[in-house]
């Protein structure tokens, strides 16, 4: 059973004559006599009284009206329920994040133009662990995720915001504030700073230190404000992107990494078939691709 069958038999319901219903949904007699008898086959009933002057509805075919019509409304709220979020004047984004974003990252901006741009669209956001993210887009529990660098599984697809190499930063009179540059395998005796395990950039640098000594991490954070301000009193070192180690007041210096590169990078990922509103996300201002941004 198919809705034209249905629009056929409500034209013919409504209307009692064959050519006028057949003209109402723009199709020859015949036509619509034929999707009548294949109606009531289905159905394994009779729907109309026919005869050579007069055509109306069997009992069974006024039970089977009051439904026809109920599945024929359903249908066109549906289909403008449809519209309506592909058009975004209704429906949701679930958008996921790191807790800590890099400064030229303005979220809240984003999320209020956004908002302004769509009122309709509900915008939720969740901050969480960047290694669970994947699997909730998967699973559809998020629309769109921010975070740092990660491998991509091949259901989704990334866009990298920022790439840019990490240094390392200790307060202005540390012993190695007076390196300008230095090798990571020098720096296994230090003491350190850093974020949870999973959290930021920490699997980064864990990741590049596997085959190294390991590192005394002595303070494990969950922001980079409280990382650097540990770091700026002198308790330990930290490695961060380097825009991150920019103090106007002096109070931390930093050291070019050399060697094997540690980079970080800011990614945005999302399901392969994005709907309207997560395209709508992607064209913001300020969720750029880095390569655009830098240009």
């Amino acid at each position: 059973m198919e809705l034209r069958h249905l629009q056929h038999f409500v034209a013919l319901a409504q209307e009692m004559h064959f050519s006028r219903a057949a003209e109402r949904v723009s199709i020859v007699q015949s036509a619509l006599s034929t999707s009548i008898a294949m109606l009531e086959e289905e159905l394994g009933v009779r729907l109309f009284h026919r005869t050579t002057r007069q055509v109306r509805l069997t009992p069974s075919g006024e039970a089977f009206y009051e439904k026809a019509i109920l599945t024929l409304s359903a249908a066109r709220d549906a289909r403008r329920s449809v519209a309506s979020v592909r058009d975004l004047q209704s429906g949701s984004l679930v958008v996921g994040t790191v807790q800590t974003l890099p400064a030229f990252l303005d979220l809240p901006a984003i999320l209020a133009a956004f908002h302004m741009a769509y009122p309709g669209i509900q915008v939720r956001l969740r901050q969480g662990n960047k290694l669970d993210m994947p699997a909730q887009l998967l699973a559809g529990e998020l629309d769109l995720a921010i975070t740092s660098m990660m491998d991509c599984p091949r259901r989704l697809q990334m866009r990298v915001l920022g790439d840019e190499p990490m240094v390392l930063v200790c307060a202005a009179g540390h012993e190695m504030a007076r390196h300008k540059r230095i090798g990571v395998e020098a720096l296994s005796h230090l003491d350190f700073v850093d974020f949870q395990p999973g959290w930021g950039t920490r699997p980064i640098i864990d990741s590049h230190w596997k085959d190294l000594p390991e590192r005394r991490v002595v303070f494990e954070v969950s922001d980079l404000d409280t990382m650097l301000d540990l770091v700026r009193r002198g308790l330990g070192v930290a490695i961060v992107p380097r825009r991150n180690a920019t103090e106007a007041d002096g109070a931390l210096a930093a050291v070019e990494l050399i060697g094997a590169p540690i980079r970080w990078g800011m990614v945005l990922m999302h399901r392969k078939e994005e709907d309207a509103a997560v395209s709508a996300f992607l064209n913001l201002p300020g969720l750029e691709p880095a390569t655009a941004r830098a240009t």
